[in-house]
């Protein structure tokens, strides 16, 4: 059975009709129960695994930085036996400690008000310049504020040890798992993203991130295709031609080139296994520059080296001539040594 999608858009009065126009382009489609299939879904329940994680630690870090405060009873010093006070302690004694104990738990919660007000009025001022202005400087918020946890103990009662949260001494390692988990679903490799170290990449490593490039530039590719021909029709015009041309012969595709590393395109080009225009494109897309700035670099090489061929052919063309022109001289400067050799002898026979 074929699946089959729909999409569906919402109208203005809340009314869901179905999209005929849009199309949808699906790479990983769902398996037979309807449970997505795609690369991060494979690796969804480790992430959400660690960010559980992580919220633990937080909050351990909080209560650390942030203990609660907890108070018991304050002991009683031991007795040996019921004193006096013990016996006749009645109903009406109990009262009036109670309402002693009442009267001091009052009073000190009342000083320990003022105080927090006292504090509140520093910390207010503590972001203030003289005068009411406020301070062009750091904010107050990255500091302490005075009296920020102020309480106050009833009577008979004191503070306890409580067990404080220890923090874990392996995210580090469970937060770089899951890095490398979800570069391995995308197909790109963790170094080349988080450990900053791609020229010491061979190329070899880099072929996970080589095909996982061209399986996505296929895909693109069938979507820019298929967006042209419902753009511009199921036929068209070559420009260079005029030829008709139906929509299996239009295709647009996306240039892409493979990743390498520097140090084996610089060894090739040593060796003489590959030459400069070979190389060249590579090892300038292996340091980050884009297709139009290689192509660029290309053509001024290419100008620079039409230039010093001409300017090598006039060199050896004003060398030939040269030569030339001293061998010429030099053959007639032998010939009018010669003439003079024999000059005296011709004048001697004539005598």
């Amino acid at each position: 059975m074929q699946r089959k999608y729909r999409i569906y858009r919402k109208q203005p009065n809340g009314i869901e009709i179905v999209d005929d126009g849009s199309v949808l382009f699906v790479r990983n489609h769902p398996d037979t129960s309807g449970k997505i299939n795609s690369p991060i879904a494979t690796v969804s329940y480790i992430c959400t695994f660690v960010d559980k994680i992580l919220d633990i630690t937080v909050q351990a870090e909080e209560q650390r930085s942030r203990p609660p405060i907890v108070t018991q009873t304050r002991p009683q010093p031991s007795k040996s036996g019921p004193t006096t006070q013990d016996i006749y302690f009645d109903s009406e004694g109990r009262d009036m400690l109670r309402e002693t104990q009442q009267d001091e738990n009052e009073s000190a919660a009342m000083a320990l008000r003022m105080q927090i007000e006292l504090c509140r009025a520093i910390n207010s001022l503590r972001g203030q310049a003289p005068g009411g202005f406020s301070s062009s400087g750091p904010s107050s918020s990255a500091t302490v504020d005075f009296g920020e946890r102020m309480f106050s103990l009833p009577t008979n009662q004191e503070t306890a040890s409580t067990p404080t949260a220890q923090s874990r001494g392996d995210v580090t390692q469970l937060v770089q798992m899951s890095n490398e988990h979800i570069c391995t679903a995308l197909g790109v490799p963790a170094s080349l993203l988080f450990e900053n170290r791609f020229a010491s990449q061979t190329t070899a490593q880099l072929t996970l991130l080589n095909s996982t490039i061209n399986q996505l530039s296929v895909f693109v590719n069938a979507i820019l295709t298929s967006a042209y021909v419902d753009v511009h029709g199921t036929e068209g015009v070559d420009a260079n031609s005029s030829e008709t041309l139906t929509n299996n012969d239009v295709e647009l595709v996306v240039s892409t080139s493979p990743m390498v590393a520097s140090q084996e395109v610089l060894s090739l080009f040593a060796g003489g296994i590959a030459d400069f225009d070979a190389a060249a494109p590579l090892a300038l897309r292996a340091v980050g520059l884009s297709t139009s700035e290689i192509e660029n670099a290309m053509s001024r090489h290419a100008e620079h080296e039409e230039k010093e061929k001409k300017i090598k052919s006039e060199d050896r063309t004003y060398e030939k001539e040269r030569r030339s022109i001293e061998l010429n001289r030099a053959v007639n400067q032998s010939g009018v040594a010669q003439n003079r050799s024999k000059s005296p002898i011709e004048s001697h026979d004539n005598e």
